[in-house]
């Protein structure tokens, strides 16, 4: 038997897809390094409740990346940017990487490593 293990971001509101309905007030998003470093509160307050299906990937909030959008009903675009691609002592082997989107199925969330 094997497990698998998904970290998922918490959510205010239950986990449904949509941004929290107090993300300013989430605590719990600050534990996570990421979510911290990308964290706007003033833009994320604006966001609150809106569907991560519509919102451009642009616009949707850091813990899409902790599996925020985890048990979303709809079909979702996520944004992914290789972190070697901007890097100068990378750009000879990963400088020609572009964002890729990945359509997010249903009820689906990314594991990682």
């Amino acid at each position: 038997m094997h497990h698998l293990n998904v970290r998922v971001a918490w959510h205010d509101n239950r986990w449904n897809g949509a941004v929290c309905l107090k993300p300013s007030s989430n605590s719990f998003c600050i534990d996570l390094d990421r979510i911290r470093a990308e964290r706007d509160d003033t833009k994320l307050d604006r966001l609150a409740g809106k569907w991560f299906a519509d919102l451009a990937p642009i616009d949707q909030p850091p813990c899409r990346a902790e599996s925020g959008g985890f048990m979303n009903s709809r079909d979702w675009m996520r944004e992914f940017v290789h972190p070697y691609s901007k890097t100068l002592k990378a750009a000879s082997t990963h400088g020609h990487l572009k964002p890729t989107y990945i359509k997010v199925p249903p009820y689906s969330t990314f594991a990682r490593t």
